[in-house]
């Protein structure tokens, strides 16, 4: 009886986070859709100051001001849904580590869902959110874990374009290197097609 409760109890963790890490998706998305507007807006000042010095000055200052409080905001927002994730992962890890989820892939099929399955979506969910706030080294650190726990050409991606955004002297040789691998993952995918059009640009 206390075997199967236990059981059940790592799986109700196990499907809490699976929901709770759709719910990060959307909210990245988000995040990158309201920094995204903030950029533009700024842009915009900028573009419509034209050439007066002492108007761009203060429209830059005024925009910059707000984009990188946006920033902070909606980044502390993403890090706290992620470590809640991680710690309910932890909780159903502890009752029994190989508890797994049915679910459905891309094309339908049966796929099992495991707690890394769900840790590999919240990095990279996180990792988008990261670069799209410009916290670069969180965004390279949060890819990598994603691919390390399940493969995937999108953290692979998401990992070459944050340390390309990095740059950073004599870095063109390693970013090659990180955009190879995306095209070694699957080089007839449309990820894989970008990431080569990215390497003939450098070369």
């Amino acid at each position: 009886m206390g075997n199967t409760d236990y059981k059940k109890d790592a799986k109700y963790y196990l499907t809490l986070a699976s929901s709770m890490v759709e719910d990060l998706s959307n909210h990245a998305g988000i995040v990158m859709d309201e920094i995204g507007q903030k950029r533009a807006d700024i842009k915009d000042e900028i573009d419509a100051v034209g050439g007066k010095v002492f108007a761009t000055a203060k429209g830059v200052v005024k925009g910059k001001v707000k984009y990188e409080i946006k920033k902070r905001k909606l980044k502390k927002e993403i890090d706290k849904e992620f470590q809640l994730i991680l710690s309910i992962l932890d909780k159903s890890d502890q009752l029994d580590p190989n508890a797994q989820l049915e679910g459905e892939d891309e094309e339908g099929g049966p796929k099992v869902i495991s707690s890394n399955t769900i840790r590999a979506l919240a990095y990279y969910s996180a990792g988008r959110c990261y670069l799209t706030a410009d916290k670069l080294k969180l965004a390279l650190e949060a890819f990598d874990k994603s691919h390390n726990y399940v493969p995937s050409q999108e953290a692979l991606n998401g990992y070459a374009i944050a340390l390309k955004l990095q740059g950073g002297w004599g870095s063109t040789l390693q970013i090659i290197e990180a955009f190879r691998k995306v095209v070694d993952f699957d080089p007839y995918s449309e990820i894989g097609l970008e990431a080569a059009k990215q390497i003939v640009r450098m070369q």
